[in-house]
């Protein structure tokens, strides 16, 4: 008897998890895939698809997080030194 596991799942909104979303509640990346070799192997491998997507995912965001952190600390520190730099005087004589 062949079991239906959709292979575009939606994420878990609250954790953006693909396999929350797959078996309908917490579940650990090990315990999914036992539950989806038992639906066969096409399923499987979709289900590891979507894991490593999710972990590509999951990697570009916390990259993206980083790039703006380091953004934004080079902006204030320009600005800090933008503001803390003397005024140029010019004198005649």
């Amino acid at each position: 008897m062949a079991v239906e596991v959709p292979l575009l799942a939606k994420l878990n909104p609250k954790t953006h998890n693909t396999m929350e979303a797959i078996h309908g509640g917490p579940i650990t990346h090990s315990a999914a895939a036992i539950i989806v070799q038992a639906v066969g192997s096409q399923h499987y491998r979709s289900a590891v698809g979507l894991v490593f997507m999710e972990s590509e995912v999951e990697l570009s965001l916390e990259t993206s997080k980083v790039g703006s952190a380091v953004r934004n600390q080079a902006e204030a520190k320009l600005n800090q030194l933008e503001h803390d730099e003397p005024a140029e005087t010019t004198t005649t004589s």
